[in-house]
């Protein structure tokens, strides 16, 4: 079995385990500890914990991880953690946008689902060691939200930033075993990618990895109401800057396509391990079909690229950078 297909099948355990009733943000923190069991799985494929180490006396051996774009939540670095995949995250965001009544709902979620997402894991991802971590995390004494929140990130061995996606002023140079996105650089604008990536060359330790989630989808998409989820491809630049300004659309996405980001990751200085392109059977259809009239830019590309709603790519620092 390869780690795609072991990453697939532990996916649909959790999907099967977590499904039927539950909140909305119930969902949603669902889906991001599956999105951590992708990354994670990855990180484990391409990187071995051997290679890293403690930094200070008396400190023990673990990856050093800097995460870009943290969000509200912490969800994904405090998966990490759990999984025994970091040792100390540093994760950085534009601007604060820690909310600690989200960090008491993660904290609730995984007080009713951590055992069983845990035990839903293969030896690789489920050990002695993670059971521990997730007891710890799960008698933590806060009394208020505030509170919860700050004990989990220094629980989790987590530090918080806010600092641009591609600031070169940061001293940390090659201390970071990982460097990480979920769900972020599709909301990078391309003009600023490339520094971004830069920056995050500069961060990483020679051998080390980056690895990054990109939701390639249109995310204000509505399969259920019939709009597919790349349906954004019908719009010129023109046009989807004038929806971005008019607030029809509710956040920016640069648009970028999946065959578009490794040429970028490779001008920063990358070598590409793997590149895992997921694809929407239903967009497709929709694309070969012409039901979905394409804008001009996007009628030469292939059609499952531009039916492809997410991507999973790692690289790592070619070598003489």
């Amino acid at each position: 079995m390869t780690v795609a297909d072991e990453g697939s099948t532990r996916f649909a355990r959790l999907r099967r385990l977590l499904g039927g009733s539950r909140s909305r943000a119930d969902g949603l923190i669902a889906r991001r500890f599956q999105n951590a069991v992708a990354l994670a799985t990855a990180i484990q494929s391409h990187h071995s914990p051997a290679a890293a180490s403690g930094t200070e006396a008396g400190e023990t051996a673990g990856r050093q991880v800097f995460e870009l774009g943290a969000g509200r939540n912490f969800a994904i670095p405090v998966a990490l953690w759990l999984l025994g995949i970091s040792r100390r995250t540093m994760t950085a965001d534009l601007s604060p946008l820690l909310d600690p009544s989200l960090v008491a709902t993660l904290f609730q979620y995984l007080r009713k689902h951590g055992q069983r997402l845990l035990d839903q894991l293969g030896p690789a991802l489920h050990s002695k060691e993670n059971q521990q971590r997730l007891n710890q995390l799960l008698t933590l004494p806060a009394r208020t939200k505030i509170d919860l929140a700050q004990q989990v990130l220094e629980l989790c061995n987590i530090t918080y930033i806010v600092n641009a996606p591609g600031d070169l002023s940061n001293p940390l140079k090659a201390q970071f075993d990982v460097h990480f996105s979920h769900q972020t650089l599709e909301h990078v604008r391309p003009c600023e990618l490339g520094a971004a990536l830069r920056n995050a060359n500069r961060l990483l330790k020679a051998d080390g990895v980056c690895v990054h989630l990109i939701d390639t989808s249109d995310h204000d998409s509505d399969p259920a109401a019939g709009i597919c989820q790349v349906d954004y491809l019908r719009y010129g630049d023109e046009e989807w800057r004038e929806r971005m300004a008019s607030g029809v659309v509710s956040h920016y996405v640069n648009r970028l396509r999946a065959s578009q980001y490794p040429p970028i990751f490779e001008a920063a200085g990358f070598d590409i391990l793997e590149a895992r392109a997921s694809v929407d059977d239903e967009s497709l259809r929709a694309i070969e079909s012409k039901r979905l009239p394409l804008a001009a830019r996007f009628r030469d590309m292939a059609a499952s690229d531009l039916a492809t709603t997410s991507l999973l790519l790692v690289a790592t620092p070619a070598r003489g950078n």
